[in-house]
């Protein structure tokens, strides 16, 4: 029996090195007619982070690799690692490894939440990046799990420097929609009593007519 491959989460820089998880200046411009902002960052960093994990320089070679292979298809980017969270990109041409860390440029389309996550990077309210990956092969260290091959899923714009958080958001999420689909389930019986509602009050308006002629 086959088993799914587990998505990890790491939030940049959680290890502590200066500005590892910060976004620098935001600017904007234009992509295929698109509004979008941009900004450059590190989705990973190789230092130990606060899990006893780090990615080995290079463990994300393949992935990038293969991004290229498939016609340059972008890293996908989402707001709290959410599914239905898309905001955007990480173009592979600008996902390179250097001697911090997989750093990239982020565009986030100005449309819709995209938009309004893009004001809060602005703003400062927003300033962390998180890699979400499976690892494909690692190894033990002194205690540390070292990462020498990663695949890597999506790239997300984060405001709490944990996986249980973005778990919590989902979590949210399905209540939310829980809570509308009981609205919305209300707002439709409405819909359907109201024509009975209609013969209601015009029975009892009759009734009142009647009682106000037997009364003069």
């Amino acid at each position: 029996m086959s088993t799914r491959a587990k998505i990890e989460y790491k939030l940049a820089g959680a290890a502590g090195a200066a500005g590892a998880g910060s976004a620098p200046v935001a600017t904007t411009t234009t992509r295929g007619g698109v509004e979008v902002g941009t900004f450059t960052g590190y989705l990973a960093t190789w230092g130990v982070d606060t899990t006893n994990d780090r990615f080995e320089r290079g463990a994300f070679a393949a992935s990038l690799a293969e991004h290229r292979a498939r016609g340059n298809r972008p890293i996908r980017m989402r707001f709290q690692h959410h599914p239905e969270g898309l905001i955007g990109s990480f173009p592979i041409a600008g996902a390179v490894e250097d001697e911090r860390g997989l750093r990239v440029r982020g565009e986030v389309v100005l449309e819709g939440l995209g938009r309004q996550v893009f004001a809060l990077l602005k703003a400062g309210v927003l300033s962390d990046l998180s890699i979400g990956f499976i690892t494909e092969k690692s190894r033990q260290e002194a205690g540390v799990r070292v990462i020498e091959r990663a695949r890597v899923i999506e790239g997300s714009l984060v405001d709490e420097p944990a996986n249980q958080a973005a778990q919590v958001l989902s979590s949210k999420t399905r209540e939310q929609r829980a809570i509308a689909q009981m609205v919305a389930d209300l707002r439709a019986s409405r819909r359907e009593l109201s024509p009975v509602r209609a013969i209601v009050e015009e029975l009892e308006a009759a009734t009142a007519d009647l009682r106000n002629r037997r009364n003069t």
